[in-house]
């Protein structure tokens, strides 16, 4: 057990916190990274594809960062502080930063609270950016949301969208104990793979991000594979997604290709990859909601219309085009024309988790 360590809120006396380590000590739950080993770093793609030629280096540095990474906890500490150190996206990734979005987002913490209505939004914690590497520690949960009264209380930690996260403890209040989080109505989690959209680009905080509104509104373990101009529909990556315990997938795959003929070439192989492998599996198939091309949703329908042509009654197919098709200008959701903001996940995600209730139906 480290020493006691005293932390000062903004216009508050110091508090008293203990850390732990959140990574790999229970009862911390730490979800989003399916393929990791304890004591490895956190990654979204198993360590051999990072490695790996034949899986493009966008790909490959989008998922060294945290995107869809969650923390769950519980416990009657009546206030919270985090410890932390990442590594932004500028040294991650070459993919240049987006200026449009804000470090709550790149490199911020989304703190939610489970209450009785549901899971509600306290705070977003944002790291000074001089100590990104270095480490740093903040309060989490400032005084004016504590009671005086412990009591037990559930917390869920969203984990930054464009940053590789090296190093997280949790402060609790010295008299506190971490428990375990309460089973989630649904024990599988749901696997997105895309783009830079399904990772987050765009989005104010982490918890905005559609692929987080669905699963947060169907209380189920979320594991985001988007990866900022690097899906490209590898065979590779339709074999690692098919070793994942889950009972649903949605496949938001088409911004990504290099071209049409790229698409036709690898959209309809990487859904009949993941097909062969897991044949009872539920497969939402999506195309693109930004500006959508005739041409390339095509392409995508007609993957989901061979399957069922072969008698497949586990893939559906949602078009893009309807997540913003009562918008008098659907690029009004967006932040440059392709990336949405806050609203147009939030459109998003409302027509998706329609979808997706319906699959579950």
């Amino acid at each position: 057990m480290t020493e006691i360590e005293k932390i000062a809120f903004a216009n508050a006396p110091e508090q008293e916190f203990i850390f732990r380590d959140a990574i790999d000590t229970p009862p911390f739950e730490l979800t989003g990274f399916p393929w990791r080993k304890p004591g490895a770093p956190l990654r979204r793609l198993p360590e051999p594809l990072i490695a790996d030629p034949g899986i493009n280096s966008f790909a490959q540095a989008a998922g060294r960062c945290a995107s869809g990474g969650v923390l769950r906890f519980r416990t009657d500490s009546r206030t919270l502080a985090i410890r932390a150190a990442l590594l932004p996206q500028t040294a991650v990734s070459s993919i240049a930063r987006h200026e449009w979005m804000p470090r709550d987002a790149t490199e911020g913490f989304d703190l939610f609270e489970r209450t009785g209505e549901g899971l509600r939004f306290r705070r977003c914690v944002i790291p000074p950016p001089e100590e990104l590497s270095v480490g740093f520690t903040l309060p989490l949960l400032p005084p004016a949301q504590t009671e005086k009264t412990p009591r037990l209380r559930e917390w869920m930690i969203y984990l930054p969208i464009t940053s590789e996260v090296t190093r997280l403890e949790i402060g609790l209040e010295p008299a506190a104990l971490p428990q375990p989080p309460s089973p989630l109505s649904r024990r599988k989690p749901i696997v997105f793979y895309g783009s830079s959209i399904t990772q987050g680009i765009g989005v104010s905080r982490p918890g905005n991000t559609y692929p987080a509104r669905v699963c947060r509104a169907l209380d189920a373990p979320l594991i985001n594979l988007g990866f900022a101009a690097g899906c490209k529909g590898e065979l590779a990556i339709a074999d690692a997604i098919s070793k994942i315990d889950t009972d649903l997938f949605v496949l938001d795959y088409d911004h990504n290709a290099d071209d049409l003929e790229h698409l036709a070439a690898t959209h309809g192989p990487f859904f009949r990859r993941v097909r062969e492998l897991r044949p009872d599996l539920a497969i939402l198939v999506m195309s693109r909601g930004d500006s959508p091309d005739p041409a390339w949703t095509e392409v995508i329908r007609s993957t989901v219309d061979e399957a069922r042509a072969r008698g497949d009654r586990n893939v559906w197919f949602l078009d893009g085009a309807e997540h913003f098709a009562d918008w008098d200008d659907p690029l009004e959701g967006t932040v440059d024309g392709v990336h949405p903001t806050d609203l147009g996940f939030w459109a998003m995600s409302r027509r998706v988790l329609t979808e997706i209730r319906g699959i579950l139906a």
